[in-house]
């Protein structure tokens, strides 16, 4: 589980100073460090400018983009510091970058927005809280371990969970869908809160309520009670599955161009299957 980063300590970065923090996302091990859920350089500036490669899982783009990452633990602090930022530009709302692919040009008026907030908590009954921030396996196990069911068998699908609720995610016959209770977010285009209740409806086969222009900031589930040791069992079962059937190339050992990448995949179509 990754843990909150302050800009003293981080722990998976290991840096300590604002200097270091920018000087190691101009660097290659960047990718890296912002796939990991570390966002320690939030706390000390605004936004800041990335290649596109190291927003996408798939290591594509050599263009330029300005990237906001908001760790906000309330819509109050959300609205209070943001609006300065995106008036005015073009925003992506972004997750963990599974499904992004860059472009080689840069990007000056657009801004990459994504949810930082990757906390976790419990409120008994089964109730379980988190930031869209966290990754979708993360908090299946986190759930998996506290002995509820129902998210322990979506452990194998990469990715947020802000990814994961705006396609309504789904694995082994479930979807995220059957079990959010509520989830709060932003809308970018007027800055106004947006809330959906259980009972709003508007879910489907990877369809979600989720507007386009909605920055999504947490969830609520209520999920069933169940045997943590069994579920731990499903959760490693789900996510070996799911390893199993990954065979796509490896792309985390080096950055693509899209010239380059459209040609891998023009080379895979030729293959006969």
């Amino acid at each position: 589980m990754v843990s909150h980063c302050d800009r003293h300590s981080c722990v998976v970065c290991r840096t300590s100073a604002i200097n270091e923090i920018e000087q190691y996302l101009k660097s290659d091990k960047a990718a890296g460090f912002l796939q990991s859920g570390c966002f320690c350089f939030i706390r000390c500036v605004k936004s800041m400018k990335v290649s596109w490669y190291q927003l996408s899982a798939l290591r594509v783009g050599f263009g330029m983009v300005d990237i906001l990452d908001v760790n906000s633990t309330s819509l109050t602090s959300f609205l209070a510091d943001v609006p300065n930022q995106i008036t005015g530009r073009k925003v992506l709302i972004a997750g963990r970058g599974t499904n992004i692919v860059g472009r080689d040009e840069s990007s000056d008026g657009d801004l990459v927005i994504r949810c930082s907030d990757s906390t976790m908590s419990l409120s008994g009954n089964g109730v379980l809280t988190a930031g869209t921030g966290c990754g979708l396996p993360v908090l299946a196990e986190f759930s998996a371990r506290s002995g509820l069911a129902g998210l322990t068998l979506l452990g194998g699908i990469p990715g947020s969970l802000g990814g994961a609720l705006r396609m309504n995610a789904g694995a082994n016959g479930l979807e995220i869908g059957q079990f959010v209770q509520r989830i709060h977010g932003v809308n970018c285009r007027d800055l106004t809160i947006w809330e959906w209740n259980r009972g709003d409806g508007g879910w489907g086969y990877r369809q979600s309520p989720v507007p386009a222009d909605v920055f999504l900031v947490s969830a609520q589930f209520e999920l069933p009670l169940a045997n943590a040791e069994e579920e731990i069992e499903k959760y490693i079962s789900s996510v070996s599955s799911q390893e199993n059937k990954n065979s796509s190339p490896d792309f985390s050992t080096r950055k693509y161009s899209t010239e380059e990448m459209n040609a891998l995949f023009d080379s895979l179509d030729d293959i006969e299957i």
